[in-house]
């Protein structure tokens, strides 16, 4: 982020707000500068912090972070050894195969009808 200068992309102001006042005043009585620093701002996190890779970075400390917080299944029935006996439950991907391959669908049957056992 640059706080002034021809790249400026944001406008700083006092961490208790004092001079808020002041800085929305200069911006309003000059308009060009502050489109472009309102357009240097857009510029910075369309090219730096909303491209593809960064999106997909999000998603995935997002998804980590839900994990982490999140219950985890215990996926396998154990006898008193320890040992594990049978699996608990289907996973998902053998759900969809099963229902998709259990009963073969008319021909203008999409694979979401399919998978919803729609059709």
């Amino acid at each position: 982020l640059v706080a002034d200068g021809p790249k400026q992309n944001f406008v700083e102001v006092a961490e208790d707000f004092s001079d808020l006042e002041a800085k929305v005043t200069e911006l309003l009585a000059n308009p060009g500068r502050a489109k472009k620093i309102a357009q240097n701002g857009a510029d910075t996190f369309r090219d730096r912090y909303l491209t593809p890779a960064s999106q997909v970075c999000y998603w995935r400390e997002l998804l980590r972070g839900w994990a982490s917080v999140s219950f985890e299944p215990q996926l396998w029935n154990v006898d008193k050894d320890g040992n594990r006996t049978t699996m608990r439950g289907v996973p998902f991907e053998t759900f969809v195969l099963q229902s998709i391959m259990v009963q073969p669908a008319p021909a203008k049957c999409k694979w979401l009808g399919r998978f919803l056992g729609q059709c």
